[in-house]
C-alpha cells in the first residue's frame, strides 16, 4: 500500500511529483496519489474523500443477508447475458470456507472492471437499462454487487474472459486487511494479472474465499427457494428480448444441494398444487389509474371481470396473477388436500417482481406485507384469505412504474404512497376475487350479513334440476327432437353423475358428523378431569400457608434436638421442603392456567409477563434438576393479538418440557435452557432453546406432525409421557392467528431452538 506523509506541505508534494514525472519509467500510482494529497492543500475549496473502511461497511449494511447477497450476483450473470450460472460450495459448514460463482455471460474488459465494477454507485446501468446482447431488461441498477462480494467473504479473486479477447483478467481483494480504518480508498490498488485464454471463452468467476457466516440446512433451503423465485417461476425464460437475439433462458445451478428433491418439489408444484387451485385471479391496474380483476373458477359460470374502487394512477400500469386455493375436499380432490395444503405453508404467499427479478422479503413465509394473515386471524377476513391461501405475484417495472423504487439493501420497496397505493390494489383485487367465489359457493362473507341462509344438500337441488329438464324432454318434442334429445340426455347423465358425488359427500359428513359426536364426548371427558385438575391445583394452594407454617415448626423442633439425630432429622426435613416447594409450583401452575382457562373472553396477552410469571413458578425444578434457565426479554411492549391467555401457557408448557426431555437424555455436564421474547416485524416472537439432543435431520420434517414423538418415559410426572402432539398443537394455535412455528437456528453452544410466532396487538 502506497502512502504519502500527511507532513507534507503543497511544496514538498510539487517537488516529489515534479522528481517522479522526470523518472524515464514514472510510477502512475504514485503519481495518481500525490495528486491526490497535492488537491488536500488547494485552499479555500474542499471536496469529499472516503475512508476505505466504508467498503466493509456498506457490504454489511447494505446486504443484510446471506440468500440477498447470493441474488445480487445472480442478477449481475443476468444482466452480462449469462445463460448460465454455476454456484459451488467448499467447506461451508463453518466460517472460512470457499464459494465460487462462475456464469456464461460477456465478461469484463480490465477497461470496463476499473471504470465500472470497482465504481461505487456506477450509473452504467442505469444509462445502459438493457444488455448489449439479448437485450434484458438490467436487474441490478443500484451498483451493490461487490459490496454482496465483500458480505460473503473475506477475500475475492475475480476471473473474466471477453469473447475474442486472447487475454483474461484477473483481480485480486483483501476487503479485511487491506480496505482498513484510517486508510484513504484511492491509495489502495488490487493487483491485476493478465493470463492466456481461447478467444471463444467468455464469462465470469468469482472466487469468494474466507467465507463469513456457515451454511447450514436451513440456510441452504432459504438460498434455493430465494434461487428457485429470483424470476417468476412459471414464466415462460426463453422469451424474445427488446430487439437483440432470441433469449435463450437462464439456469442457476446449486452444487451441494440435492437436484432431484428441487426438481421433485417444481415437478409436484404443478401437478399436486397449481393444477388444482380453486381460482385463477389476473388484475390490473390501467393506464388512467382504474383498475379490475378478473375471477375465474369452476364455481363460476364464466370467467368475471369486476371494477375495483379507487385511484391506483400513482402506481402506473401493473399486473397481478393468483392462484387461490381453499384446502378442503369440496375444493379439490381429497387425496390432495394434505399435499396442496404443504406446499402453500412452504411456498405460498404474494410475491413482488420488479424489472422481472424478485423483490424480498414480499411472499416470504412470515412475511404478512398485505395484513391478510393479521385479519384473517381477528375474523375480519370470514372466507379463506390467509397468505398460504394464494400462490402469486405482482409485477413492476422501473419504466412503468417509476415511483416504486427498492430500498439501498435490496430488501423491499421504498414505502411511499405509491407502494401504499400498490399494496391496496393488490389486497382489493383479492379479497374481492374471494367473496366473489365465496359468494358462488354459498358461503358467508361478512359478520353483519344477515340475510345469509346456508344451502340445501345438493343432491335435493340436482336432482330438482334432473326433474326439471326430463319434463321439458316430454313436453317439447319439436322440430329438432334429435338435437333436443341429445341435449337432454349430455345433460342428465352430467347432473346423475354430479348427484352421485354429492350423496357420497353427504355420507362423508355424516362419517365425519359421528366423529365430531366422538370428539365432543372427548372434550367432556377432558373438561371433567379439567375440573378435577382445577379444585387439586386450588387445594394445593390454599394448603400452602399450612403446610409451610408446619414445616417451619418442625424445622425449629430439630434444632432443640441433640446431635447426630438432629442432622439426620434436618437432612430428612430439607428433602420434604424441596418436595413440598415443586407441588406447590405445579399447583400454582394449575391454579393459575385454570383459572385464565375458564374465560371465553379474548384479551391482548402481555408475551413477557406472561413468560416471567410461568418460569417463576418452576424455579426450584429447574434447581432440582440442576438446569440454568436464562430469560432474555429486550425491554418493550410485547402484546399479542387478542387470544386466550392459557394458549400461551400451553405453548410455554410444552416447549419447557420438550426441552427438559431433550436435556435429560442427553445429560449434559452443564444442562442450560434459555427462553428469549423479541419482535420480527409485525409478530411477537418466543425462542426457547437448549443444549439437549437435538432433532435429527429424519426427524426435522415430522417434528410437527400429529402423534409423532421421539421422548421416551422418564419417570417424571412434570414432563409427562410424549403422545406426539404437543408441537402439533402449538402449530394449530400459531396457525389460528396467522402466526408460525418453525425450527429454528440455535445460537452459541445449544443444540436446539424452536421459534413461536403470533401477530402483535
Amino acid at each position: 500500500m502506497l502512502k504519502i506523509s500527511e507532513a507534507l506541505d503543497a511544496d514538498s508534494i510539487r517537488q516529489q511529483l515534479r522528481l517522479e514525472l522526470g523518472k524515464t519509467s514514472p510510477d502512475e500510482r504514485v503519481i495518481s496519489l500525490l495528486a491526490d494529497r497535492l488537491g488536500e492543500t488547494v485552499s479555500g475549496a474542499a471536496r469529499f474523500s472516503v475512508d476505505a473502511h466504508h467498503i466493509n461497511r456498506l457490504g454489511l449494511e447494505l446486504v443484510a443477508k446471506q440468500e440477498t447477497a447470493l441474488s445480487e450476483l445472480i442478477k449481475n450473470a443476468y444482466d452480462a447475458d449469462a445463460t448460465r450460472v454455476e454456484i459451488r460450495f467448499e467447506n461451508y459448514k463453518r466460517p472460512g470456507g470457499n464459494l465460487t460463482i462462475s456464469d456464461d455471460g460477456s465478461g469484463m474488459s480490465e477497461e470496463i472492471i476499473k471504470r465500472t465494477w470497482m465504481r461505487i454507485s456506477t450509473t452504467d446501468k442505469s444509462d445502459s437499462p438493457v444488455s448489449p446482447v439479448l437485450s434484458r431488461r438490467r436487474a441490478g441498477k443500484k451498483g451493490i454487487g461487490r459490496f454482496a462480494v465483500q458480505r460473503l467473504g473475506s477475500r475475492l479473486i475475480l476471473e473474466t474472459r471477453v469473447s475474442g479477447e486472447a487475454i483474461g483478467t484477473r483481480v485480486k481483494f483483501n476487503w479485511d486487511e487491506d480496505f482498513a480504518p484510517g486508510v484513504d480508498l484511492r491509495s489502495i490498488w488490487n493487483a491485476v494479472e493478465r493470463f492466456p485464454k481461447d478467444l471463444l471463452e467468455h464469462g465470469t468467476t468469482l472466487r469468494i474465499l474466507g467465507v463469513r457466516d456457515g451454511w447450514n440446512a436451513t440456510t441452504f433451503e432459504r438460498v434455493w427457494r430465494s434461487v428457485f423465485f429470483l424470476q417468476p417461476p412459471f414464466e415462460v425464460s426463453a422469451a424474445s428480448g427488446l430487439g437483440g437475439e432470441t433469449d435463450p433462458g437462464f439456469k442457476v445451478e446449486i452444487l451441494g444441494l440435492d437436484q432431484d428433491e428441487q426438481a421433485k418439489d417444481v415437478l409436484s408444484m404443478e401437478s399436486l398444487f397449481l393444477a388444482h387451485s380453486t381460482a385463477l385471479i389476473s388484475g390490473e391496474i390501467h393506464d388512467d389509474g382504474t383498475a379490475s380483476v378478473t375471477v375465474s373458477s369452476r364455481f363460476l359460470e364464466k370467467p368475471e371481470t369486476i371494477a375495483l374502487q379507487g385511484d391506483f394512477s400513482g402506481v402506473g400500469p401493473t399486473h397481478l396473477n393468483a392462484n387461490y386455493f381453499i384446502y378442503q375436499s369440496q375444493a379439490m380432490p381429497g387425496t390432495l388436500v394434505k399435499k396442496a395444503s404443504e406446499m402453500g405453508l412452504r411456498y405460498g404467499g404474494i410475491r413482488v417482481y420488479r424489472n422481472g427479478f424478485r423483490v424480498l422479503p414480499y411472499g416470504e413465509p412470515n412475511d404478512d406485507w398485505l395484513k391478510l394473515a393479521f385479519d384473517t386471524a381477528r375474523r375480519s377476513l370470514l372466507l379463506p384469505s390467509n397468505n398460504y391461501n394464494f400462490f402469486g405475484e405482482v409485477s413492476v417495472s422501473s419504466e412503468r412504474n417509476p415511483s416504486l423504487e427498492e430500498t439501498s439493501s435490496r430488501e423491499g420497496l421504498i414505502e411511499n404512497a405509491a407502494y401504499d397505493s400498490l399494496k391496496s390494489f393488490v389486497r382489493t383485487a383479492l379479497v374481492t376475487a374471494v367473496n366473489r367465489v365465496g359468494a358462488a359457493r354459498n358461503r358467508k362473507i361478512t359478520a353483519t350479513q344477515k340475510d345469509f341462509i346456508p344451502e340445501r344438500k345438493p343432491s335435493e337441488m340436482i336432482g330438482e334440476s334432473i326433474a326439471k329438464l326430463s319434463v321439458v324432454h316430454k313436453a317439447d318434442i319439436a322440430a329438432d327432437r334429435q338435437a333436443h334429445e341429445h341435449f337432454v340426455e349430455t345433460t342428465v347423465g352430467s347432473l346423475r353423475k354430479a348427484q352421485e358425488a354429492a350423496v357420497q359427500y353427504e355420507h362423508a359428513s355424516e362419517e365425519a358428523s359421528v366423529r365430531h359426536i366422538e370428539y365432543e364426548n372427548m372434550l367432556r371427558i377432558v373438561s371433567s378431569l379439567g375440573l378435577s385438575i382445577a379444585m387439586f391445583g386450588h387445594e394445593i394452594k390454599a394448603s400452602v400457608n399450612g403446610v409451610t407454617g408446619s414445616l417451619t415448626l418442625l424445622q425449629r423442633a430439630i434444632a432443640k434436638l441433640s446431635e447426630p439425630i438432629s442432622s439426620q432429622l434436618r437432612s430428612n426435613l430439607e428433602s420434604l421442603q424441596r418436595a413440598v416447594s415443586r407441588m406447590f409450583d405445579v399447583g400454582g401452575y394449575i391454579e393459575t392456567i385454570t383459572s385464565s382457562s375458564g374465560s371465553r373472553t379474548l384479551t391482548n396477552v402481555s408475551m413477557d409477563g406472561r413468560v416471567l410469571s410461568f418460569f417463576s413458578q418452576f424455579e426450584s425444578y429447574f434447581h432440582s434438576r440442576n438446569i440454568n434457565c436464562k430469560i432474555d426479554i429486550i425491554p418493550g411492549s410485547y402484546r399479542t393479538l387478542p387470544m386466550h391467555a392459557s394458549e400461551i401457557d400451553a405453548v410455554l408448557f410444552n416447549l419447557m418440557t420438550n426441552s427438559v426431555k431433550a436435556i435429560q437424555a442427553r445429560k449434559p455436564s452443564t444442562a442450560k435452557m434459555r427462553v428469549a421474547v423479541d419482535k420480527e416485524g409485525d409478530f411477537i416472537r418466543l425462542s426457547v432453546e437448549d443444549n439437549g439432543v437435538g432433532i435429527s435431520a429424519a426427524d426435522r420434517q415430522r417434528i410437527f406432525d400429529a402423534f409423532f414423538t421421539t421422548s421416551q418415559a422418564d419417570g417424571d410426572i412434570s414432563t409427562g409421557l410424549g403422545t406426539g402432539l404437543g408441537l402439533k398443537i402449538l402449530r394449530d394455535i400459531a396457525y389460528s392467528y396467522g402466526g408460525s412455528i418453525d425450527i429454528g437456528n440455535p445460537t452459541d453452544d445449544y443444540s436446539t431452538r424452536i421459534d413461536f410466532k403470533i401477530p402483535k396487538g
